[in-house]
């Protein structure tokens, strides 16, 4: 204890005397003693607690931008997603739109069509018996019929898909006379004749009476207009 008591006076002994020596000079070294001294302070606090302190304000305010960011750029890249996955949508609805008017438009016009090119097919198998009978010596072909044959064998609707259009099939019996080498001709003929969209179901011959026979030439096609020909 007496060695504690001793450091305690000889501290007490020296700050007297600093205090001494403070109080012994004017009163401008006083104020500028008290101005370091305050300054030596202040710049302990600043290098403990304040610089510290303001860096790690400032490395937060740092990170709260940079997240800030990072969701201004996420929200704006949500924003341009579902933008574009909206202009996505109309324009498939507007393709969708397009596309039901353009089938719309085929199913209207379709009879029409149906019309044409029926009536082009007899146009066609009429002028192929003419060309054939100018070819021919007078009297050696002749055209006695043209007509319609109905469906042997229609197509089960309850056998097709339910979305699936019907499909029917059209039978052109034609009955010609003539000579056996004329008719032959005109089977070649037709054969060959490749813008016709019928296909042969079957030929007939019989004797009329020597030398004319008589020729029966079925043919058929498909189409989805069940009016495609009506003779």
């Amino acid at each position: 204890m007496s060695a504690v008591r001793t450091a305690w006076q000889q501290q007490q002994a020296r700050w007297r005397g600093a205090w001494a020596r403070f109080t012994a000079r004017s009163v401008r070294e006083q104020l500028m003693l008290v101005a370091v001294l305050a300054l030596l302070v202040f710049w302990v606090i600043d290098a403990l607690w304040l610089t510290p302190a303001l860096a790690q304000r400032k490395a937060a305010l740092a990170r709260e931008a940079t997240l800030l960011q990072g969701q201004q750029q996420v929200q704006q890249e949500l924003q341009s997603t579902i933008q574009q996955r909206a202009t996505e949508a109309a324009q498939r609805q507007l393709e969708l739109k397009r596309l039901r008017d353009q089938w719309s438009a085929l199913q209207q016009q379709q009879p029409q069509v149906a019309q044409a090119d029926a009536a082009r097919t007899l146009a066609l198998l009429e002028s192929l018996v003419q060309r054939q009978a100018q070819a021919a010596p007078a009297g050696a072909l002749q055209l006695v019929a043209l007509r319609a044959v109905p469906d042997v064998a229609p197509p089960s609707p309850a056998a097709s898909a339910p979305s699936a259009p019907r499909v029917y099939r059209h039978g052109v019996q034609l009955v010609l006379t003539g000579r056996y080498e004329a008719l032959q001709a005109y089977v070649q003929a037709l054969a060959r004749a490749g813008e016709l969209p019928l296909r042969l179901r079957g030929l007939s011959l019989d004797v009329v009476e020597h030398p004319t026979l008589e020729l029966t030439v079925d043919l058929e096609t498909l189409s989805t207009d069940p009016t495609w020909l009506a003779l």
